[in-house]
């Protein structure tokens, strides 16, 4: 029931219905925390309280509401884990989209990450001082991604 309240809850969402769109989060909140009912897998097994974490903080970033969305994204960054590399690199970009709408992109980066400086070319005006701190990146990479022209 989560799957389908949560894909209820996007559609309504991206058609501007944030009645209807908080309606079944809500109910997809509640199904995510109970334990299945049947035997066997469900199709829809693969839809774990932290992939649930993530699509409701798109919903709220459809809905505009960036402070519920990163709510929800911590969580996802938690439940994924360092072993989900690509999930959790989707997640952390959109972490990092919202914290670029609130324009705090600049906050403290999730453990396993590090933040660099990086050439003004990072930076949001040409205003701004010489350099600044980049996105979050492997702390193992100790580099800052070059800037698309």
């Amino acid at each position: 029931m989560a799957y389908y309240n949560a894909t209820l809850a996007n559609a309504a969402a991206q058609d501007n219905d944030r009645t209807l769109a908080t309606q079944h989060l809500a109910l997809a909140e509640t199904a995510i925390g109970k334990p299945p009912t049947g035997t066997g897998d469900s199709w829809a097994a693969h839809y774990s309280p932290g992939r649930w974490a993530h699509e409701a903080a798109m919903i709220h970033t459809r809905l505009g509401d960036l402070t519920a969305a990163e709510e929800h994204l911590r969580p996802a960054l938690e439940i994924h884990g360092l072993d989900r590399r690509r999930t959790r690199a989707i997640v952390l970009a959109d972490l990092g989209g919202v914290r670029l709408r609130q324009g705090t992109w600049m906050a403290p980066c999730p453990p396993g990450l590090t933040s660099l400086t990086a050439p003004m070319a990072f930076a949001p005006s040409r205003s701004a001082p010489q350099s600044r701190t980049c996105v979050c990146v492997s702390a193992a990479s100790r580099t800052c991604p070059k800037p698309k022209n």
